[in-house]
């Protein structure tokens, strides 16, 4: 075997690092280097030699003490000096943490004399563990690497836009302008303020308008947002020029080739480097232009090109997002373009601006709710010339939306945004033909107030009013006639807009029958209208033709009455019964369209079935199955129904005598009134309320109860049962009446213990 001395400096040099300056080694590396290393030094320590003491006896007998000392009882000792391992440099343990130690290798100038030493002199294959590594490749760690390269400093924004600014001049091609833009514009966000300001640069020494004009489809340069078309525009706008008609010529050009390119930099699909308000500004802008060079006409082609070209209905319309500032500016464009051409796109029907403009209403009708203010305010851009005829286009688009729930949705966001624009400081006569034409549109476009009604989701009693003049009467005269009687009729009333409904239409057909005008279809409308309203039904019809009946002479259509008493005789019987008997008492009786007799008993029956119900669902007897059930299934089953509710009041002690005997009197007399048949379960009951429970309470049970018992027991289970309950009746009855006489004379009773007196007595 190899000498200790080889073999830890092999071991040792198979995981020495490379020679630097320092060094961290992990825990784990330097327990094995030390355990390496006292197994190579103490495992194969043998004596050898003789016992007899003498000098190199001595010597190794001394070298062995140190060793031992290094390594107390096998190691488990304190751990040895680091200046014995990797050589007297070695600063030991380092104080930055708790688990790991800084190798420094020793140094020439570091080293000292083996007399001025205070470490104990090693021996020679000790010392050799510390000799230098041969020389490696020095490796920097990043951080030192980035420590020791110069650090260069940034130029500022300042000294870039400096730069620039001296390196560009009036007279500087696009190409040299560009590539100095890319080398001086700084990254990140403030390369939108140095195209701003690189720019206005531009423009301040009056740079060529067709070189800067060549800058604006670079996105690196023209970046969205910085206003930069903005500013050529204004330029452009502010041009002097001679009233010569060459330069106008060349001044237009400019304005259609100015136009061309914001309209093939942001036309969809492309790279856009202006959002929508920017070209809406430019929009805006145009209008300052000189008369001379761009006429109304013309300007406003420009705006249906640039309109066209840049805007979608996808860009200007998010169904998750209303841009009120988005909407003003559209309607400030929609003033610039009608403005000076009023009502052409009527005519034409086919101008991109304004279905766009219709479009983005409707498509945010359902936003505008929360946001009606906004809208209301971008209205106040639109002339008001011009806004019948919007609202008209926006009502006859809505109204002929094919889908059902997107019409009803869109048509309620609509009324109440008509609703609050009747609230705004226009004029009142601009108003009110705005708000009728409104419905005037809907009346043409079959959408009348049961419609509107049906779709809006808020009753709204004025907005319905407006609705119905607007169908009833087509001439103005009239339609301002029944406006005033129905305001002074709103005004005068402080009820709820369920009544108030009613007492409206009321005098709407009082006032049209005093001026001779038809108002059979207006009565029809007038009770649909009244039965669809929220919290309507039968109940308000019956008041509304009550009330109607005594102000006017009027027949009422009776399959409309005979349709609604259909649909409420299982939900409202009373007040479908009180219908049919306010019918009853007219000239409707006799029509074979309204069999007025034959329903009223149905309806009877069905009140007195309703009423059951809901006494036995208060008392908890409704069996599991059928509480849940409406009453339509409920009076399908009446027979066993009532059978089990009867059984269920003879078992349930909780209540009296009377209360119990006077509840299945009025199920059995149900039975028997409306000709339906008994069963067993009901005589049961029947038998089990007035003759046993009585009787087991001790109580008196007349001889006429027993005797309708006994006879509804023999018509149902025969005369044999009916003889057994006989003769156990007057058996069980005459031991009652003989032991009440007996506890008489037991309490020391001296008259007669008649039956009147145990009876009287409680006995």
């Amino acid at each position: 075997m190899s000498p200790p001395a080889i073999a830890c400096r092999r071991a040792v040099h198979r995981i020495r690092p490379p020679l630097v300056d320092s060094v961290w080694i992990s825990d784990e590396l330097l327990a094995d280097v030390y355990h390496r290393f006292l197994q190579a030094s103490f495992s194969s320590q043998r004596r050898h030699g003789s016992n007899v003491p003498g000098p190199l006896e001595a010597r190794k007998r001394a070298s062995k003490r140190r060793m031992m000392d290094l390594a107390a009882a096998g190691g488990g000792g304190a751990f040895p000096n680091p200046a014995m391992l990797f050589g007297p440099s070695s600063t030991g343990p380092s104080l930055t943490g708790p688990s790991s130690w800084k190798y420094q290798p020793p140094s020439k100038s570091s080293r000292t004399k083996p007399g001025s030493s205070e470490l104990p002199i090693l021996s020679q294959w000790l010392l050799d563990l510390s000799a230098p590594a041969p020389p490696r490749p020095k490796q920097l760690d990043n951080l030192e690497q980035l420590e020791a390269e110069p650090v260069q400093d940034e130029p500022s924004f300042d000294d870039r836009l400096l730069s620039f600014k001296s390196l560009v001049n009036s007279r500087t091609d696009q190409k040299i302008i560009r590539n100095l833009f890319l080398e001086y514009c700084p990254p990140g966000g403030e390369s939108k303020k140095f195209s701003q300001l690189a720019f206005k640069h531009m423009v301040d020494i009056e740079c060529p308008f067709d070189q800067i004009l060549l800058l604006l489809p670079e996105p690196s340069i023209n970046a969205a947002g910085t206003g930069n078309v903005e500013r050529l525009l204004r330029l452009l706008n502010d041009t002097p020029m001679e009233l010569t008609n060459t330069s106008i010529v060349r001044l237009k050009q400019r304005y259609n080739y100015f136009f061309w390119t914001i309209c093939k930099l942001n036309a969809p699909g492309s790279q856009r480097n202006m959002t929508d308000g920017e070209i809406l500004t430019v929009v805006h802008t145009l209008k300052s232009a000189n008369p001379t060079v761009l006429q109304d006409l013309e300007r406003a082609h420009l705006y249906n090109d640039l309109w066209q070209s840049c805007f979608t209905r996808a860009n200007i319309v998010s169904p998750k997002s209303f841009d009120a500032e988005l909407f003003q500016q559209i309607t400030r464009t929609f003033k610039c373009h009608y403005g000076p051409v009023p009502l052409r796109w009527m005519k034409s029907k086919q101008e991109p601006l304004v279905e766009d403009l219709v479009g983005l209403l409707r498509w945010n009708l359902k936003k505008a709710n929360r946001k009606k203010n906004n809208v209301l305010l971008a209205f106040n851009t639109i002339p008001i010339s011009l806004l019948p005829s919007l609202f008209r286009a926006v009502t006859a688009s809505v109204a002929r939306q094919p889908e059902p729930h997107q019409r009803a949705s869109e048509l309620d966001s609509w009324l109440q945004l008509v609703d609050a624009f009747s609230k705004t400081q226009l004029p009142e006569n601009a108003r009110r033909k705005i708000i009728d034409m409104v419905y005037r549109e809907l009346a043409a476009q079959n959408v009348g107030p049961v419609n509107v009604l049906s779709y809006v989701a808020k009753f709204n009693l004025k907005r319905t009013i407006h609705s119905l003049i607007a169908g009833w009467a087509p001439d103005v005269g009239l339609r301002t006639k029944l406006m005033t009687c129905a305001n002074s009729f709103l005004k005068s009333r402080t009820t709820s807009d369920r009544k108030r409904l009613g007492g409206a239409l009321v005098e709407l057909l009082v006032e049209m029958e005093s001026l001779e005008e038809p108002i059979s279809a207006a009565v029809d409308e007038s009770v649909e209208l009244v039965y669809r309203q929220p919290g309507g039904g039968a109940k308000a019809v019956v008041d509304f033709l009550t009330e109607l009946a005594l102000r006017t002479s009027t027949q009422f259509n009776p399959q409309i009455l005979y349709r609604i008493v259909l649909e409420t005789m299982y939900t409202d019987s009373a007040h479908a019964y009180k219908l049919c008997e306010i019918v009853s008492s007219l000239d409707l009786r006799f029509n074979p369209n309204f069999p007025v007799h034959h329903i009223l008993g149905g309806l009877r029956s069905m009140m007195d079935m309703s009423r059951i119900v809901l006494n036995a669902r208060r008392r908890d007897h409704l069996p599991t199955p059928y509480r849940n059930q409406p009453l339509v299934d409920l009076y399908q089953i009446r027979v066993e129904l009532i059978h089990q509710i009867a059984y269920q009041y003879s078992l349930d002690e909780s209540f009296t005598h009377k209360s119990s005997g006077r509840a299945l009197y009025y199920l059995w007399k149900y039975l028997r009134v409306h000709s339906l048949p008994i069963g067993p379960l009901m005589t049961k009951a029947l038998v089990n309320v007035f003759v046993t429970r009585p009787l087991l309470d001790r109580r008196w049970v007349s001889t006429r109860r027993f005797t309708i018992v006994r006879d509804a027991v023999a018509r149902v289970e025969g005369k044999e049962t009916a003889a057994k309950l006989h003769e156990t009746f007057w058996y069980w009855r005459g031991e009652l009446i003989r032991d009440a006489k007996r506890r008489h004379l037991i309490a020391g009773g001296e008259a007669r213990a008649s039956v009147a007196v145990v009876r009287r007595l409680g006995l």
